[in-house]
């Protein structure tokens, strides 16, 4: 896993993902480091309300657009 090797200040990620589901990754990166910035972006609505049990500082939603 790339965070072992290059702790970013932040990680943006979905639930949905080859090898590894989010939830798993999740549980990986905060095991390494508690003090983790984790952002789930996914197309599942019903992920909004669960994040901060996961551990995740937010949700954002997919996709995502950006209004100026």
């Amino acid at each position: 896993m790339k965070y072992q090797t290059e702790h970013p200040q932040l990680v943006i990620m979905d639930m949905r993902m080859p090898g590894m589901d989010g939830i798993e990754a999740l549980s990986t990166i905060l095991g390494m480091d508690r003090q983790a910035s984790i952002l789930i972006n996914s197309a599942f609505p019903a992920i909004s309300g669960k994040f901060h049990t996961w551990g995740a500082e937010a949700y954002l939603p997919s996709p995502l657009t950006l209004a100026n």
